[in-house]
C-alpha cells in the first residue's frame, strides 16, 4: 500500500494512496489529443471527466481533502459490547458470600509486582476473610492494581483481551477484581478470586474506555475516589466504516453525494477517513475530523463505478463497495422490417428497476412512442413519417410504474409524462441498409497499376457505400493514404479495423487495452476524427488462432476503455451467434452483476454469423439478419458472405447507417 503525506496547517497525515495495490492508469495525451468533429456527438475533451464539489447546504472540512463535508454525530453503536471467557481459558468461579454478577471471565495468580505483570507465585500474601473493604484502607492503599489491552485499535467485532493485574490476591477477602467499559458505564468481567482477571470483549463500534478495580463486588462502576484500588485506563477503538450515496443512478453530468461514516470521531484518532473510487482507483477526498465525511462526485460520461470508504492505515476497517450509475442513454431507429415502419430501442447502461428512474422514446411532434421501467432496453415502433425521435431519462409522474407500459402511440391521454429530466439523447433518423465490404488488399490499383479492386468489385457486384480496411500493416497493408484520397472523391464511408496481434491473444484486461491504445493511435495518426468507429478483429477458434475461443470479458472491457478514452467509438467484430465463444464472453463484460453495462450502450457490433456460401451482391442481397449475441448490444453489422473467389477478393456485408463510419 502505498502513502501520501498532506501538511495540514503544520499536522502531518498520512493519506493510504489505494486501497490496493493495484494501479490503473492511462496513457499520456491519450484523453485530449483529439476533438469532436461537427457531424458527431461524442465527449468533449474540454471538459474533464469526473468533478467533485461539496454536498448542497454543507461547508468544507477543516484541515482536510478538496470538497469533503464533516460532522461529528454521537456513533451509532458504541453502546455495551459483548464479554467473553479468552479462549483456551477457563471462567473464574464465583465464591459464595461475594454477590457477583456472573461474568465470563478467566482468573490466575500471576502476581503485579514493581508496576509491570509478574509471573505466578506460589504463596501470595493473604487477607483475612470477612473484613470490610473500607476498613482495611491502610492495607489496600499500598497495593497496585494494572490493567493492559492487547490492542488499542481493533475492527469492528473483533475481540480485545483486557487483562487487570493486582499486586495481591482477592482470594479469602470480600473483595474482587472488576473491570468496567466506562464509555457503555457496564460490568465488563468480575473475579473473586487470585490477582489476575482477564475478559475477552467485542463491540462493533466506537472509542471504549477501560478500567479495573479492586471493590467490594458491584454492577455500577465505584468513584476511584471510594475503592482504595484502581487502575490506569485504558482505550480501545473499535473501527468500522459505512458509506451511503443519495442515488443509486443519475444522469451523466449530475452529482451522487456519497457519505462516509465511522465508528469513531478520528480527529484525535491518528486515522484519515477516506473516500476511493475502486473502479478508477483513485482518491476522491478525505477528511481529518468527525464521524462523517462527505463528498458530490458526477462523472460527465455514462458509466458505473464502485466507490469505498475505508481509515487510512487499518486495511481491514473499509465499507462495502457501492455501486453508482451515471447513466448513458443510446437510441437506434431502423427501418429494416416492415415498409413505412420504424423500429426503435432505447439502451441505458443500468437496470431502470433499481433506480427511481423511467426511460421513454418520443416522436418528432413530442408524442411519446414507449415508457420502460424495467431493463436495459425499451423498444417500440412508429410510422417512418414521425421521424426524427429522441429519448429521455426521467421521474414518471405515476408512482406506481411498474413493468414495461408499451407503445402509447395510439392515445396521447395515455402518455406518462417524464418529469426531473436526467438526459436526453439526440434526435436519430431511422437507420437504413447500405451495403458494402471489407478487403485484406487496398482498394486502390496494386503497384503495377493493373489491379484496380474497387474498379473490380464495382464492376461485378455493385458500387460499395462504405469500404472495411486494415488500419496498420500485418499480413494485410495498412490503409495508405491514395486510398483515403480516393474515398474521399467517391464519398465512400470507411470501418477502420484492427487486427495488428497474435489473433490467439484475445483475453485479459491489460491485452485489450493496449490493443485499444495501439489503434487509436494509428487511427489519430491517419486523421481520423473522434466519434468514429473502430472495430477489433476478433476471430473463431481454429487452425489459424486456435487460442481465439478463451476470449474474455476482460478483454473487451479494455479494448472498451481504451478506445473511449480516446474519443473514439468501440466497436467488435466477432461471432454473434448466441451461446459462441465471443457472445459468451461479451454477456459477461456487459453483465448487470459484475459487468459494465455501459459498454453495450456505447459500442456497436459486427457480426460474422450467419454466414453464406452463395449470396447476392449489391441489389441482391439477403435482408438484414445479423446473429446477436443474445444479451444488449447494438448489433449494426453483418458480414453475410466471406470471400468472393480470387478476382474480386472481398467480404460482402451490410451495415445499419447508425454504424458511425469514417468519411475521410
Amino acid at each position: 500500500m502505498a502513502f501520501v503525506v498532506f501538511s495540514n496547517h503544520g499536522t502531518l497525515v498520512a493519506l493510504a494512496a489505494a486501497p490496493s495495490a493495484t494501479v490503473f492508469s492511462v496513457p499520456a495525451g491519450q484523453a485530449s489529443r483529439l476533438a469532436c468533429d461537427s457531424a458527431v456527438a461524442c465527449t468533449q475533451p474540454d471538459r474533464p471527466a469526473s468533478e467533485l464539489s461539496l454536498p448542497v447546504g454543507l461547508t468544507q472540512c477543516p484541515d482536510s481533502g478538496l470538497y469533503a463535508a464533516c460532522a461529528s454525530n454521537v456513533p451509532a453503536g458504541a453502546g455495551a459490547g459483548d464479554p467473553s471467557v479468552p479462549e483456551s481459558q477457563a471462567p473464574c468461579p464465583d465464591v459464595a458470600g461475594k454477590a457477583l454478577l456472573a461474568t465470563p471471565a478467566a482468573c490466575s495468580d500471576a502476581l503485579l509486582a514493581n508496576g509491570s505483570q509478574g509471573t505466578a507465585s506460589s504463596s501470595p500474601s493473604p487477607i483475612s476473610p470477612s473484613v470490610p473493604v473500607s476498613s482495611l484502607g491502610t492495607r489496600w492503599a499500598s497495593e497496585k492494581l494494572d490493567l493492559k489491552v492487547d490492542a488499542s485499535s481493533l475492527r469492528s467485532g473483533d475481540k480485545a483481551l483486557l487483562t487487570a493485574t493486582a499486586t495481591v490476591s482477592v482470594t479469602s477477602t470480600n473483595a474482587a477484581i472488576e473491570i468496567f467499559d466506562q464509555t457503555s458505564g457496564t460490568l465488563v468481567g468480575a473475579c473473586a478470586q487470585q490477582s489476575q482477571c482477564v475478559v475477552a470483549y467485542t463491540s462493533q463500534a466506537g472509542l471504549h474506555t477501560f478500567r479495573a478495580f479492586i471493590t467490594q463486588p458491584t454492577t455500577r462502576i465505584p468513584a476511584a475516589q471510594d475503592v482504595p484500588v484502581a487502575s490506569n485506563s485504558v482505550y480501545v477503538s473499535w473501527l468500522g466504516v459505512t458509506l451511503a450515496s443519495d442515488s443509486p443512478a443519475v444522469g451523466a453530468g449530475h452529482p451522487i453525494t456519497f457519505t462516509a461514516r465511522s465508528t469513531i470521531d478520528i480527529a484525535s484518532s491518528g486515522h484519515v477517513l477516506q473516500i476511493y473510487d475502486d473502479t478508477a482507483k483513485k482518491m476522491l477526498t478525505y477528511c481529518t475530523r468527525g464521524t462523517t465525511c462527505s463528498t458530490s462526485y458526477e462523472l460527465t460520461n455514462g458509466a458505473s463505478h464502485s466507490i469505498v470508504a475505508y481509515l487510512s492505515g487499518t486495511p481491514d476497517a473499509r465499507s462495502a463497495l457501492v455501486r453508482a450509475t451515471w447513466l448513458s442513454l443510446a437510441l437506434n431507429a431502423s427501418t429494416v422490417g416492415a415498409a413505412g415502419e420504424t423500429y426503435l430501442k432505447a439502451t441505458t447502461n443500468t437496470d431502470l428497476s433499481t433506480t427511481p428512474w423511467s426511460v421513454a422514446i418520443y416522436d418528432a411532434h413530442g408524442s411519446q412512442v414507449a415508457m420502460c421501467k424495467t431493463g436495459y432496453i425499451c423498444t417500440g415502433s412508429s410510422n417512418v413519417a414521425s421521424a426524427p425521435f429522441t429519448a429521455a431519462v426521467g421521474s414518471a409522474e405515476e408512482p406506481n410504474l411498474a413493468g414495461q407500459l408499451g407503445s402509447v402511440v395510439d392515445s396521447a391521454n395515455t402518455s406518462v409524462p417524464l418529469t426531473n429530466i436526467q438526459l436526453r439523447s439526440s434526435a436519430v433518423e431511422p437507420a437504413r441498409i447500405i451495403w458494402g465490404v471489407d478487403s485484406c488488399k487496398a482498394m486502390t490499383a496494386d503497384v503495377g497499376g493493373e489491379h484496380n479492386l474497387y474498379a473490380n468489385t464495382s464492376g461485378h457486384l455493385g458500387a460499395p457505400d462504405f469500404w472495411g480496411r486494415y488500419l496498420t500493416d500485418t499480413i494485410c497493408p495498412g490503409i495508405s493514404s491514395a486510398e483515403v484520397a480516393m474515398a474521399h472523391g467517391l464519398g465512400l464511408g470507411i470501418l477502420p479495423i484492427y487486427n495488428d496481434y497474435d489473433c490467439s491473444a484475445v483475453a485479459g484486461y491489460d491485452t485489450g487495452y493496449s490493443y485499444g491504445v495501439a489503434a487509436t493511435d494509428a487511427a489519430a495518426g491517419l486523421g481520423i476524427p473522434a466519434g468514429r468507429a473502430v472495430a477489433v478483429d476478433i476471430e473463431p477458434p481454429g487452425p489459424a488462432c486456435p487460442g481465439a475461443g478463451s476470449v474474455d470479458s476482460s478483454f473487451i472491457q479494455g479494448w472498451y476503455d481504451a478506445v473511449t478514452g480516446a474519443h473514439y467509438a468501440p466497436a467488435y467484430y466477432g461471432n454473434g451467434t448466441d451461446g459462441s465463444e465471443f457472445a459468451t464472453a461479451w454477456c459477461a463484460a456487459v453483465s448487470p452483476d459484475g459487468g459494465r453495462p455501459e459498454i453495450a450502450a456505447q459500442s456497436f457490433l459486427w457480426s460474422f454469423e450467419p454466414s453464406f456460401i452463395n449470396a447476392g451482391a449489391k441489389g441482391s442481397s439477403p435482408g438484414f439478419a445479423a446473429y446477436s449475441p443474445g444479451c444488449a448490444g447494438n448489433t449494426v453489422a453483418w458480414q453475410y458472405l466471406i470471400d468472393t473467389g480470387p478476382t474480386q477478393d472481398v467480404d460482402l456485408d451490410e451495415f445499419l447507417t447508425s454504424m458511425p463510419l469514417w468519411y475521410p
